[in-house]
Formats: C-alpha cells, structure tokens, sequence
C-alpha cells in the first residue's frame, strides 16, 4: 500500500491539483500495465507537493520494475524476410513478455501476416533468432539453418514445434470442425493425444479423456451447448470455441488474426471479456492484428503495440495507437462523392445502407445486378434475408449500369458472405440473382 502524509500547510490549491490530477493519469496507467502492484491510497488535495512528487516517483519505479521483472516469454533479433527481391521484413527486433497485450499494426502488405507466420512456425525468415521461453522446454531457432538441422524431428522449426513450446494461433477465417461438438472442437487441440499415432488411431477406441469442463463452456459462454456442431453456433461464439482450442494446447502465448472482424457489437464484447479474462487470470500473453475501425475496441485492453512500416518494426506504449472513430467518413468516400453527378442512400435490412454514385455521362437505367428474395444460411443460422424484425423474408437489391454501389453495414451482418454468392464462392439457400453485361 503507498501512502501520503498529510500536512497542514498546503501549497497553492490549484498546483496541488494539477499535481493531483497528474499523478491520477499515472496511477490510471499504472493499474493497467502493472496487476502486480497492489491497490494505491486515494490522494486527497490537502496532500503536500513535496508528497505528491514522492508519489509520482514511486508509480514510475513500480512501472519500470513491472516492466522488467516480468518474464520474457519470447525475443527476436535480426529478422529478415524477402519475396522476390522485395524486402518484408527488414532486421526486425522484439520482445514479449508474460502477461502483455500487443496491438499489431501496419498498412496492408506492410508484413503483419508474414511476421505471425515467420513467429508461429509457419515459414521460415531468411536470417534472423528467436528464441521462445513460455514454458520450460524453451527452444532457440537460428536462421538461415543448416540443411542436416531440418533432419532433426525433435528440434525441427515447424507450426507443431512451435505450438508444443507453448504459442498458439487463430486465423481469421475460423476454422472449426462442423461435424464435431464444440466440446470436441475443443478437445482436439490437446496435445499428445493416442490417436495422433496413425497406428493407435486404426485400433484404439474413442478417447473418453475430455477436459473440457461444463464451467469452461460456460465461462465461453457456451453452456449448455457442449453438444452443439461447429455449424450451428455464431460466428462469435466460433471465434471463442477457436481460442479455447488454442488454449487446450497448452498456448500461453496467442498470436490473434482479426478476432473481431465480421462481430456484431454482443460479439465484440463477448470476445472482448474472454480475451481479460485470460489476461487477468492466466497471465496468457496476446499479439492481435485487428482492423482500424476495431481497434479503438480494444484501447482499455493493449499494453503496448508494433508498428510495421517499410519492413521496419517500431514499438512504442498503447496510448500511440491511431483510432478512427467508426462514423468518420474515408477520403475515398468523399472523392467518389465530389466526382459524381448524383449521390442517393437509400437504407437496406439490420442497420446497413447502399450508397449510389452516378455520373450523368455514364448512367443508365439498365439493371446490370437483380438480387430477388435471396435467403443464405450457415447451419441453422439465417445470414442474409432477415427484415428489422428477424423475420426470413429475403433480400431485395438492384444495380443499374454505370452506377458504383456501396454497401455499408455493421459487423455481422453479412456483407463478405454475400459477395461470395455473387462471385460463386459460396450458395444460397432460396432466391435468385441476375447478372447481365451490356
């Protein structure tokens, strides 16, 4: 507990409270970056200034303290990575360490995908070091290897390697097993399992050891639902299912691609609350790439964040982050404003709206996309064709030549799944969806 004398000669009321305010903002930031601290005296204004700096050095102590007894869990020098001549990854250095929360960020193409799959396992640098310490079978992967190296199965750099050291990965594109249970979607991921021997698995019978607990489920926000197939929960309820998978490998570390992409604002908070969770209780250590318009979503919950940039890699504490407010409107969007003749928004099903651009020069009233009465569905789960009132009705759109369409919708709502049933990559349920040139 640290404490303040209180004495009764004060100084200036109004330095006292500049001081106090400052050393509030230091302890605010203290209680986030240090859990290790203990709880910290309310500051009154009858407190010296003499005692408010005595204050203010011993928060900044307990943060530097904080930050450097705190085991590394991970460090990585020299990390280089090219394709074709094009440098991605350019003498990259970093550190992790237990407990905290990294903020991933970079224009696209600037190398985020490329440094999780390079600190994952799942491709190798071209130089560099990392060495790995989350549990006790830390291991160090020097690059460029020797070929002999690769021949050695118990220190072979691959995804399996890396994952047994403790570090664990979920991609955007949740990948579960449809026609298994959430429980067994979740116990798949244990490690050393009999039935990853291919001669067990032919004459061995189900394995009955599931450690998956009704209380873990729950805490998933899943109970009850144990039974459940990968195909009929939400998106954000897979997302969670693919966490815990990673974490009944024994992760203690998680590299997070997009966690929140496609969630709906109940989603966002259920990821959200699972991701402190772990943090707070287990002291798991998370890396997360997350689009711009989410990441304000994760301000309260990053210690620190990675900046890529020309291959570069700098780090600098949260309070760098850049967030937009998601109602400010993108430059792009207002250059296609300026340039066309005629804009028209019109408002669509759940929240989302269709915005029209039309140029006088190139307009006609020829129907080039006719979408009539569409229904899509994953499992038992309605994704497009549901009114305001969540009743199955269909969607309704049509596009006329020369004109430039945007659809705007909250997450969730199911704009990529729409695209794929117009590019062919994925199927509808019911309804139609003309296509004519000319």
């Amino acid at each position: 507990m640290v404490s303040s004398a209180i004495h009764e000669k004060t100084a200036d009321p109004r330095k006292v409270g500049t001081a106090a305010a400052s050393v509030e903002e230091k302890a605010s930031s203290l209680s986030k970056l240090s859990r290790q601290a203990g709880s910290l005296s309310h500051l009154t204004s009858k407190t010296s200034i003499s005692d408010l700096q005595a204050f203010t050095n011993t928060t900044e102590n307990l943060q530097s303290s904080s930050a450097t007894d705190t085991p590394v869990v991970m460090r990585v020098a020299g990390l280089c990575k090219s394709f074709g001549g094009q440098v991605v990854l350019d003498d990259v250095a970093l550190e992790l360490r237990r407990g905290e929360v990294i903020l991933l960020e970079g224009e696209n193409g600037s190398g985020k995908t490329t440094l999780l799959n390079i600190l994952t396992g799942n491709l190798k640098p071209d130089a560099g070091t990392i060495h790995y310490s989350a549990n006790q079978d830390g291991a160090e992967f020097t690059f460029p290897q020797a070929w002999w190296k690769s021949l050695n199965l118990h220190h072979r750099f691959s995804p399996d390697k890396v994952a047994r050291l403790g570090f664990g990965r979920t991609w955007q594109d949740v990948r579960l097993f449809d026609s298994l249970t959430l429980q067994e979607n979740i116990d798949i991921g244990r490690p050393d399992q009999r039935t990853e021997n291919p001669v067990y698995a032919l004459i061995s019978f189900r394995d009955e050891t599931a450690t998956v607990s009704d209380d873990a489920l729950s805490q998933l926000g899943l109970a009850g639902r144990e039974n459940s197939s990968g195909d009929k929960i939400s998106l954000g309820q897979s997302k969670r299912v693919a966490i815990a998978r990673a974490i009944a490998s024994g992760a203690k570390v998680l590299f997070l691609d997009e966690p929140l992409a496609g969630l709906d604002g109940d989603g966002i908070n259920d990821v959200l609350a699972m991701l402190s969770e772990l943090v707070e209780r287990h002291e798991i250590t998370i890396v997360v790439i997350e689009h711009a318009f989410n990441q304000t979503h994760l301000r309260d919950l990053i210690t620190s964040h990675w900046h890529l940039a020309d291959g570069k890699l700098t780090i600098g504490p949260a309070s760098d982050v850049s967030t937009r407010p998601s109602n400010e409107t993108p430059h792009w969007f207002q250059m296609l404003s300026d340039t066309a003749d005629e804009v028209i928004t019109e408002p669509l099903p759940r929240g989302a709206s269709l915005t029209r651009f039309r140029i006088a020069s190139r307009y006609k009233p020829n129907p080039v996309l006719e979408i009539k009465d569409l229904v899509v569905k994953r499992g038992n789960r309605t994704v497009i064709g549901l009114d305001d009132e969540g009743n199955e009705t269909g969607f309704n759109l049509t596009i006329d030549e020369g004109e430039v369409a945007v659809l705007q919708a909250p997450n969730g709502w199911g704009k990529t799944t729409l695209l794929n049933v117009l590019a062919g990559c994925g199927s509808s349920c019911s309804g139609h969806v003309y296509l004519r040139s000319g």
